[in-house]
């Protein structure tokens, strides 16, 4: 996985974590200008990378009017070797132990 920060006008850093298809300057020029035009404020990006994430997953979105679904932890803990599969191609004792993981963290 990849993220780029970004600081605010006010100095609030906004972390985003996004997949290695994807360079860096292509998500940063998009997600200022959709930025810019939902909240009216300017950004600058003050670093960048690459990550791995061990994510826990929950709720909803009331904007979009979707739910999570019980694998997107494990889909979006996948490092960028293996994302992109199915859950149903990954070994299942892989799924099993992603899902330890994620429920301990829980």
């Amino acid at each position: 996985m990849k993220y780029i920060i970004l600081k605010d006008t006010i100095g609030m850093e906004i972390p985003i974590i996004f997949p290695e298809r994807i360079t860096h300057k292509a998500m940063a020029q998009h997600v200022q200008h959709l930025l810019m035009r939902e909240t009216q404020d300017s950004t600058e990006v003050v670093s960048a990378g690459f990550c791995s994430v061990l994510a826990t997953c929950s709720g909803s979105s009331e904007s979009l009017r979707i739910s999570s679904r019980p694998d997107d932890s494990i889909a979006l803990s996948f490092n960028e070797s293996i994302s992109g599969v199915p859950v149903a191609d990954v070994s299942e004792d892989v799924v099993r132990a992603l899902r330890e993981l994620v429920r301990r963290r829980g």
